[in-house]
């Protein structure tokens, strides 16, 4: 869903290239062992078969949903215009980029600690017991077949593209989330707590240097007839970061 689980982070990008000089690796608040792994395709991006920090790609997405699922509408960085509640709630060695809420274009300007990892959602979809299926396999299949309709997926790190981004979608294992109560948040049918499944598009940014650097993603889906609402969701996001 976007965090609709059948719509994209509506109702809730695909990841980037670096040249190695464009993106030097800082100090890595992780294990050693992460260094050195980026993607021989794209290097300075943690490759999709990788483990970042000790965590599967689709670790990383279930933690990113607990993530925003948790933090109130009013200062969630998914409806944010500009950024200014990019630090929200933001821990471990890992630092995440937001998508956005209903689609559309959007730019956000936010400082971003050194050493950390960047997980950025190009196309995240999430599906929930018991609002999107009553059983495992329900709600795997609902996630699936939503994210397969995405035709359109693109990603830029500092104006170099992301080669083989079809390469990183990546499915969650099962988690729980637990949302605050409907009047406060961000999606309120899934107030509360719940068993949960995710999908989409993502990648990783090993440590960037100290300095701005710019982080475009986008993407595209098109739905049977007109659901939900609309045949077409799409959305773009542009990051204007500063490493510190």
């Amino acid at each position: 869903m976007a965090p609709d689980c059948r719509r994209p982070i509506s109702r809730t990008l695909a990841a980037a290239c670096l040249l190695l000089g464009g993106l030097l690796l800082a100090g890595c608040g992780g294990e050693l062992g992460n260094l050195g792994q980026a993607d021989p395709q794209n290097p300075g991006v943690f490759p999709p078969s990788s483990a970042p920090y000790g965590k599967a790609y689709g670790e990383w997405v279930a933690a990113w949903w607990q993530w925003a699922m948790a933090i109130p509408a009013s200062r969630n960085p998914l409806v944010d215009p500009t950024g200014a509640y990019a630090g929200v709630n933001q821990s471990g060695p890992v630092w995440f980029l937001a998508a956005t809420s209903g689609g559309g274009t959007v730019e956000r300007t936010c400082a971003v600690p050194g050493g950390e990892g960047i997980l950025v959602p190009i196309m995240p979809w999430l599906a929930a017991i018991p609002l999107d299926g009553t059983t495992d396999g329900e709600i795997r299949r609902s996630n699936r077949g939503m994210v397969d309709r995405v035709t359109e997926v693109e990603a830029t790190v500092d104006g170099v593209p992301l080669n083989g981004v079809w390469n990183y979608r990546f499915p969650s294992p099962f988690f729980q989330y637990t949302a605050p109560p409907p009047s406060e948040a961000l999606f309120p049918e899934y107030a509360g707590t719940h068993r949960a499944v995710a999908d989409g598009f993502w990648f990783m940014l090993e440590p960037p240097s100290a300095g701005p650097h710019t982080i475009y993603f986008r993407a595209k889906a098109v739905f049977p007839g007109t659901y939900p609402g609309t045949s077409v969701w799409e959305g773009a996001v542009t990051y204007h970061l500063t490493v510190e």
